[in-house]
């Protein structure tokens, strides 16, 4: 979507173009005055200085159930220019407008929360505690899976064992007890499928974000086994 402001420059973002197209309402959520907030740091990074920003949002404003009063208003407005917020996606205004996967902003912050997770995991030695088919799952197969089906990281991962050893190359034997390791240390939450031709049913994983951290015990129990 182009910018707003109708000259060069960044598009808005969908979710905030969501927004402004959205009548909030007193005492529901998103907040009025925490909108306006979010609303204003986003034309500001759009290139508008403080009276576009006015005139843009008084329209909006005059929309919502009821309208800000003026004072209210303007004081917030000022507060987004002052503080020249840069909302990420996990901003609860942004979140709740957030369209997912199909905005370029998601996507970037998706790869970089990826590439962050992934240096945590190694960097807080937790290579050190799991067996090489264990790094592979959480690392490679979980990863992989999230993007396939689209639920970003930490999203709910609804596969078999056969479908979550193929993502990353490994024999599925073993497989339910490789992911009980991983959720015994809370690495990911796992709820066992059921095989049974009666009973058919897959087995739900989500990965715990942020990685927790791998405390010094835990290491001395790798140490001394």
């Amino acid at each position: 979507m182009p910018a707003e402001t109708g000259r060069p420059g960044p598009s808005i973002r969908p979710c905030l173009a969501g927004l402004m197209k959205t009548t909030l309402v007193k005492g529901d959520y998103p907040d009025r005055d925490a909108a306006t907030v979010t609303l204003t740091a986003e034309l500001l990074r759009l290139g508008m200085d403080e009276q576009e920003i006015e005139a843009r949002l008084n329209e909006w404003n005059r929309s919502n159930s009821p309208p800000l009063r003026t004072a209210e208003f303007q004081r917030a407005i000022k507060n987004g220019i002052a503080f020249k917020y840069d909302y990420s996606c996990k901003h609860p205004v942004l979140s709740y407008f957030c369209i997912g996967i199909g905005c370029p902003v998601y996507k970037r912050q998706e790869q970089r929360t990826r590439k962050v997770q992934n240096f945590r995991f190694l960097d807080y030695g937790w290579q050190q505690l799991l067996t090489n088919r264990q790094v592979l799952l959480y690392l490679c197969a979980l990863p992989y899976l999230e993007i396939k089906r689209r639920v970003g990281p930490g999203g709910t991962i609804i596969a078999n064992h056969w479908q979550i050893a193929k993502a990353c190359g490994i024999s599925v034997r073993r497989m339910g007890q490789d992911l009980q390791v991983l959720a015994d240390f809370r690495l990911i939450k796992y709820t066992p499928g059921k095989p049974q031709k009666w009973k058919r049913r897959a087995s739900v994983i989500e990965r715990n974000l942020p990685i927790p951290r791998l405390h010094p015990p835990e290491l001395w129990w790798k140490e001394g086994r």
